[in-house]
């Protein structure tokens, strides 16, 4: 048990010096967890014929359908 706080009290230590890529890899789980819900949560819902999301089949596209 000491060795798994010392782990955490060093992994925070290492974040907390360098805040930009804590800022990026924060970001960077944040959409990717936000995608997979949306897509989960459209997947269920679209087997049905109804998703909550207004457009949710152009949500992931950038320039337009393929």
């Amino acid at each position: 048990m000491q060795s798994i706080l010392q782990d955490l009290r060093f992994g925070a230590r290492a974040l907390a010096r360098n805040k930009a890529f804590t800022a990026v890899a924060v970001l960077t789980l944040a959409l990717g967890i936000g995608a997979n819900n949306r897509d989960f949560f459209c997947g269920e819902r679209s087997t049905a014929g109804v998703c909550a999301l207004q457009g949710a089949r152009q949500a992931g596209f950038l320039f337009g359908p393929p």
